[in-house]
């Protein structure tokens, strides 16, 4: 039976999440369903847990590689997805019965592009938060808002996941072979084929908060493929989507500021780098004082951030402490 929507799902060295992500997409409410789970070279027993399941469950489809990283293996299993729509999850994260069903029913009826829900931050069993997103009903966004909607911070913008996609937008795309803004990039590209975007706020997705994980790791080199992912959105907006300038600005600064942060956390001092995010935050202070829908504290970080890096480290962590 050819499935309604492909489930892909890359997998690496997560054994002790694993059965929880895949029991979460195996009880949707939502049957006729692809499960594709890329083990991208584990090194533990997630290769071994993947296997069990597929012997169980013949609607679940599983590909060894060897590691080449997430978006080697997202690619891998856009290459073997059947169904006319895409759902992405990270193996450590799990969804809620309806999540599926609410998504693809909403893009069915909207007959938009792309569906997406909202993110909810699981700590543990005793700690979770939602993301804010500022649409509390079902919205639908056309034109220029398509567009927009990727540098709108209230929005899930920067993730692949919690969202369905039209297949057929997704062609010629495919995740760049980079560790850090990955996400962002594929999801600008998609956007651009985009006709219309539909938000359904109560299609919730738990995104497990792991320290271990990449997007919260000690600060490398690596991760300036983030500013890097963000600029070129940045100057591609402001020479082709003059009206998004603002926009992309915002995104671009707060991207800035947000590998600040990190560096700020981190052991040690990373001179020359923290020196360059100094001077792109002041090149850009003046225009990004002037738009608006920035927060107070976003406002408070970018002002902070033009000066010396020792001072910014020192008031960002005393920061952090007085309000986390």
């Amino acid at each position: 039976m050819q499935p309604v929507i492909s489930i892909i799902v890359p997998v690496y060295n997560v054994e002790e999440y694993l059965p929880e992500c895949i029991d979460s997409l195996l009880n949707q409410d939502i049957k006729d369903i692809e499960i594709i789970l890329v083990n991208d070279g584990s090194t533990d027993g997630s290769g071994s847990v993947c296997d069990e399941y597929s012997h169980k469950h013949s609607q679940i489809c599983v590909i060894h590689q060897e590691n080449a990283g997430v978006s080697a293996a997202r690619n891998k299993g856009l290459d073997h997805a059947r169904a006319p729509y895409i759902s992405f999850v990270d193996s450590d994260d799990f969804i809620p019965s309806d999540h599926i069903s609410i998504l693809l029913n909403t893009i069915k009826e909207s007959n938009s592009d792309i569906a997406l829900g909202t993110i909810r931050y699981y700590y543990s069993k005793d700690k979770t938060s939602t993301s804010k997103l500022k649409f509390k009903e079902k919205t639908l966004l056309i034109g220029d808002d398509v567009l927009a909607s990727a540098f709108d911070i209230n929005l899930e913008y920067a993730t692949v996941y919690c969202k369905v996609y039209r297949k057929e937008i997704l062609k010629g795309i495919r995740f760049s072979n980079i560790k850090y803004g990955e996400d962002g990039l594929f999801l600008w590209e998609a956007l651009k084929k985009s006709n219309s975007i539909i938000i359904a706020p109560n299609a919730i997705y738990s995104y497990r908060v792991r320290e271990t994980s990449a997007s919260r790791a000690n600060f490398t080199k690596e991760q300036l493929t983030y500013i890097d992912v963000n600029k070129s959105i940045f100057e591609e907006a402001k020479t082709l989507y003059p009206k998004l300038y603002n926009f992309a600005l915002q995104r671009y600064v707060i991207a800035n500021i947000a590998m600040l942060n990190i560096i700020s956390l981190s052991k040690g001092v990373a001179g020359e780098i923290s020196k360059g995010i100094t001077a792109e935050l002041r090149a850009h202070l003046k225009e990004y004082l002037a738009t608006t829908n920035h927060s107070k504290k976003r406002r408070f970080l970018v002002i902070f951030g033009t000066k010396a890096f020792p001072v910014y480290r020192v008031l960002y962590r005393v920061f952090r402490r007085i309000m986390p």
